[in-house]
């Protein structure tokens, strides 16, 4: 069962044994600051957007696999949106370019808060 309150916390699944919560309280502080350069490192990007890969670089995470849950908590939160585009990734395919709030597109929006 998803945490009631994702995406502000990176807090462990309802009933998720103590070591997960121990685990997730100990990184919290740092989900926040991670969050909030990709977040801003988004923002910075403007119309072009960002993948989760990008992200990752440009805020000093080792791969994306450590951005992308900070990516979810953002898109949750409706702080970010799939802009529609796509761009090759480190893996060679295609990822989800995100957009900050303030330069998707309202039928972006409508369709990511609803789809």
């Amino acid at each position: 069962m998803r945490n009631p309150r994702f995406p502000y916390t990176s807090a462990a699944r309802l009933g998720a044994p103590d070591t997960s919560v121990a685990a997730g309280a100990a990184h919290e502080e740092n989900a926040w600051t991670i969050r909030a350069k990709c977040l801003t490192f988004i923002r910075s990007c403007r119309r072009f957007g960002a993948t989760t890969d990008e992200g990752a670089e440009a805020v000093g995470l080792s791969n994306h696999y450590a951005s992308r849950p900070r990516f979810s908590e953002l898109r949750a939160a409706g702080l970010i949106f799939d802009s529609g585009f796509r761009r090759k990734g480190r893996s060679g395919r295609s990822t989800v370019v995100w957009v900050a709030r303030e330069y998707a597109v309202a039928s972006a929006v409508k369709e990511d808060r609803h789809g």
